[in-house]
């Protein structure tokens, strides 16, 4: 099955008739990994339900009943409030991978600090809702 293919099942609202292969789903999942977002935060995390059993628990929890009737379902969870030590796991990360010090990225991190501590938790999720679709978009 081709990436176009793959992607149109996943994205179908009724069940396909061939599964879209692992290989395809965390293409899928690298695309959304690599959206864009605020900052580059990404203040969401996407779960894939394969389980035919919880997807009936989701359904039945008053969700799309139609999530039964696939092979994969991506739920995108907004994380509701962010803390100083996920601004702190990301710019470890940012300096890991651009092979700098974290030091070198002091003032980022310090706007971002000031900026997510202002929130209430309501504004947070809101925020980090908005966030997960652009995320679900690219998937």
């Amino acid at each position: 099955m081709s990436l176009i293919t793959s992607l149109m099942a996943l994205c179908r609202k009724k069940n396909s008739e061939q599964k879209v292969n692992d290989a395809d789903v965390k293409t899928i999942l690298e695309a959304i990994n690599l959206s864009a977002s605020a900052a580059g935060l990404q203040p969401y995390r996407v779960v894939v339900v394969e389980n035919p059993e919880v997807r009936r628990q989701l359904a039945e929890g008053g969700f799309n009943p139609q999530v039964t009737e696939t092979w994969h379902l991506l739920v995108f969870a907004a994380i509701e409030n962010l803390s100083t030590a996920h601004v702190d796991d990301y710019i470890q990360r940012m300096a890991d991978t651009r092979g700098i010090a974290v030091e070198a990225l002091g003032d980022f991190r310090k706007i971002l600090v000031a900026n997510l501590t202002g929130r209430t938790t309501e504004e947070h999720f809101i925020w980090a809702s908005k966030q997960a679709y652009i995320g679900w978009g690219q998937g």
